[in-house]
């Protein structure tokens, strides 16, 4: 399994084919595996004696120290065909049907490479039209005659296995072996992580054997979507005598970090048949790490040093056969540090000990570098306004900075010319870096030369609107800065390309015009009925209240208001006759609003209409207060007189 979580299914996975599902199923590549089965001759079972070639057991092995191209079916090991995932532990069925295993790693990504260069990963799948296949369980079937000149209770095979997804039995001539070894089972059942390297199963086959034809049965539990299985000697012979030491120094760190700290697995084995004696393990503080504590545990009957601090230096007085000794070391990288790290370990052992797997003399070494990390780069674009309208201008700062520990030279730069954008022009300003060049105009693309670690570079683009832009839509400007392969954005250490963008508006263009109007003093009326009917936002007059907001800047008598939601001037009563202003603001509501100003003038007339400081209209006659007794006076007398003669 790989890629993504499955569960176990029950029930045969291919339980119909009648209607496969639009993709190539996996019921359908069995079928082809199947036809490809039976064209694929499988070599006759080889006799293994002590001058036997190891290797010869490797999966993928093409018998020169090599391995099978891709596609073609192993040489001796085979597959059987799927088994429903029921999570029992068992020797295979005798009804199980034996196939050709392909080569091939199917995914390179994930599953590890064969540590010596002469194995390769094997399955049912390598050959068929879909690669991939469901949850279940296979079995990997190796024979081989023992030659009779070999003792069965001192042959042993010193073997390292890796799967998708685990390991879950070795059968030696139908016996499980995982009672009677270490290192098995591989732990993870259908969801382990047996592909990867440092969960390879390492283990020494030394029981049940037998004279004449013996078989060698790996059983794999694997989850969807893929499953794979790779064998790999780790001893040089089969019956080798000699001790035979085999260290390997692993990390998982893929990055220098100053002030970080690095974890290596050193593993100590003895792969042969003999045990090795007073082997002396050490492992220096290379330059760049400046302190280490480290730990260890062994197995197998191997007794080493709990725990120590600084560089490992410590001797395992006995390393019986399959037995092994695993030291974990925490390393601080000091804060100045060479760009790589590279951490040698060396086994060695006393005697007539060789290393494994090449049978050379002591010292075995093995070696773990650390790079430095990949270029890191932050990139940030802003613009000074929100909003601008047609034809208007924005002007954009692009800000590049180096947040690496190493020199980011060759990144690219790049803001190309958006939609809605009739032209940009740019210029360059540098803090420890360099500017390729100082300005330019277009698009923006420029290669860094030099961006050296805190290095810093802005550019300021001025880019016109176009005068087609539609008011209301929205023109987004998007740059990118890819760092040099490898490189990753900062924050979050994602993969280059670096993307930034910035949205603007196309706002309207507002215009505000003047307005006047005559009301009688003494009456709270409405001077105008709405100030807008005479301004204009791009073009458009009238424009309506939902679309614009209105403020009150000034007035000469308070009793004069804009109401800014109906964009009205009402004048209260109170407000004598003469002649008043009002000043308001008329903006559109984008982000960043366009605003214009203008001036209401009211003229307030007198009771019955005259105007003037008096609150009259000049040319006509005014009553005053006895004025307008008199009237009264004379207006009640003729009325009774009318009545008299009437003879009322």
């Amino acid at each position: 399994m790989l890629t993504s979580e499955s569960k176990p299914q029950s029930g045969i996975a291919c339980a119909s084919c009648l209607h496969p599902p639009p993709r190539q199923s996996w019921c359908t590549a069995a079928v082809i595996a199947g036809l490809l089965f039976s064209q694929a001759a499988l070599a006759a079972p080889p006799t293994l004696s002590c001058n036997s070639n190891a290797s010869i057991l490797n999966t993928g092995y093409n018998g020169s120290n090599g391995v099978l191209p891709d596609g073609s079916p192993d040489a001796h090991w085979e597959v059987s065909d799927m088994q429903p995932p029921s999570g029992v532990i068992q020797p295979p069925p005798a009804s199980i049907n034996w196939g050709p295993a392909y080569v091939g790693n199917l995914v390179p990504s994930a599953w590890a490479a064969s540590p010596f260069g002469n194995a390769n990963w094997i399955s049912r799948e390598g050959a068929s039209v879909n690669k991939q296949s469901p949850n279940g369980d296979w079995y990997y079937r190796y024979q081989f005659y023992l030659d009779p000149a070999v003792s069965p209770s001192s042959f042993a095979l010193s073997m390292k296995f890796n799967s998708d997804n685990s390991v879950s039995e070795v059968y030696v001539n139908g016996v499980a072996q995982s009672g009677q070894t270490t290192g098995l089972p591989q732990p993870g059942g259908y969801y382990g992580t047996g592909y990867a390297s440092a969960q390879a199963a390492s283990t020494t086959l030394n029981h049940n054997w037998q004279t004449g034809l013996n078989t060698l049965v790996v059983q794999i539990q694997s989850g969807a979507d893929y499953e794979g299985f790779m064998a790999q000697m780790a001893a040089n012979a089969v019956c080798d005598s000699k001790p035979q030491v085999n260290v390997s120094k692993t990390t998982p760190a893929t990055s220098l970090v100053a002030g970080g700290t690095i974890t290596y697995t050193i593993v100590v084995s003895n792969v042969g048949t003999a045990a090795a004696s007073s082997v002396v393990v050490s492992d220096p503080l290379p330059t760049g790490i400046s302190s280490a504590t480290w730990s260890c545990t062994a197995t197998g009957g191997a007794v080493c040093a709990a725990s120590g601090s600084g560089a490992i230096n410590d001797t395992i007085a006995s390393l019986p056969a399959g037995a092994k000794a695993t030291y974990t070391l925490q390393a601080l990288v000091s804060g100045s540090h060479p760009p790589t790290i590279t951490n040698t370990a060396s086994v060695t052992p006393a005697g007539t000990a060789v290393c494994a797997p090449s049978g050379s003399a002591p010292p075995c070494t093995s070696s773990a570098s650390v790079p430095p990390p990949p270029p890191q780069v932050s990139f940030t674009k802003t613009a000074n306004v929100a909003s601008a309208p047609p034809g208007g201008t924005v002007r954009y700062t692009l800000t590049l900075r180096n947040t690496g520990e190493v020199a980011a030279n060759g990144t690219v730069v790049s803001d190309p010319l958006p939609a809605g954008v009739a032209s940009m022009s740019w210029t360059c300003s540098a803090g420890g870096a360099s500017c390729p060049a100082a300005n330019g105009s277009g698009a923006l693309s420029q290669t860094i030369a030099s961006l050296p670690t805190g290095g810093t570079l802005t550019y300021t683009v001025t880019a016109t609107l176009s005068a087609s832009a539609v008011v209301g839509s929205t023109i987004t400007n998007t740059a990118s800065a890819a760092p040099p392969t490898g490189g990753t954005c900062a924050p979050g250490g994602s993969p280059g390309p670096c993307m930034t963008s910035v949205g603007t508006t196309v706002s309207g263009s507002v215009q505000a015009s003047d307005d006047g109007g005559v009301v009688p003093a003494g009456v709270s009326s409405t001077a105008v009925p709405n100030v807008l009917t005479n301004d204009a936002n791009v073009g458009s007059s009238n424009p309506s209240i939902s679309t614009m907001t209105l403020t009150q800047l000034s007035t000469s008598n308070p009793g004069i208001v804009l109401n800014t939601g109906t964009g009205a001037v009402t004048v209260s009563a109170s407000v004598p006759p003469g002649s008043y202003t009002l000043d308001y603001r008329v903006c559109d509501r984008s982000p960043t609003p366009i605003c214009a100003t203008a001036t209401v003038r009211i003229t307030v007339t007198g009771a019955g209409g005259s105007g003037g400081s008096g609150g009259g209209v000049p040319g006509i006659p005014t009553l005053g207060e006895w004025g307008f007794i008199l009237l009264s006076g004379l207006l009640l007398g003729f009325g009774m007189r009318a009545r008299r003669q009437s003879g009322l």
